[in-house]
């Protein structure tokens, strides 16, 4: 699977570079596509909207050359992939598969290199435990209480209730869902 990943991330840093590299200096001919789709690149292309599309193109894919901040170069291609597909799937079909085959080439290398910050999630979960755990009305809790609480709070920073607790789900949604005040009980 390394070497999968490995021929995924050369094919999308060197399809990215070519065609990043084309908008610039136009050595691949291109005939502008007929109907809505040509109309929407020549705007693009009068605007100078493009420029900076790529330029999100070539930086990335130099990254992924180079192997240097691969992570943020997979970010940073995400929207322009996502607009690539979206422009081939509703206004120029013709384009649609090589579009595809870009978006399985990106999400190919992104279970082996996920994008999450598994490796800095237990130094986290350590500083949120050296924290004074407080409920939500002020309260301090006492370390022993540590097992049942919610020491790492994924949905709302503000939830440190006891699990067990009857009305556990209504506190887990109060500081962060409920808008009306008859739904926290911090009043």
């Amino acid at each position: 699977m390394k070497i999968t990943s490995l021929i995924a991330r050369y094919l999308l840093g060197l399809i990215f570079f070519v065609f990043g590299l084309n908008g610039f200096l136009h050595f691949i001919p291109m005939q502008p596509p007929p109907g809505l789709a040509g109309q929407f690149m020549g705007a693009l292309y009068v605007s100078h909207y493009l420029i900076p599309i790529f330029l999100l193109q070539l930086i990335p894919a130099i990254l992924l050359l180079s192997g240097r901040y691969v992570p943020l170069a997979l970010t940073l291609l995400a929207p322009v992939i996502v607009n690539i597909v979206f422009f081939h799937a509703f206004m120029a079909s013709g384009g649609l598969p090589m579009a595809l085959v870009v978006t399985l080439l990106w999400n190919s290398y992104l279970p082996q290199r996920p994008l999450c910050l598994h490796r800095h999630l237990p130094a986290a979960r350590r500083e949120l435990n050296q924290r004074p755990l407080t409920s939500i009305r002020g309260q301090s809790l006492s370390r022993s209480e540590n097992s049942s609480i919610l020491a790492f709070p994924v949905a709302c920073p503000f939830v440190c209730h006891p699990v067990g607790s009857p009305d556990s789900l209504r506190r887990l949604l109060c500081p962060a869902r409920a808008i009306n005040a008859h739904l926290c009980d911090t009043h």
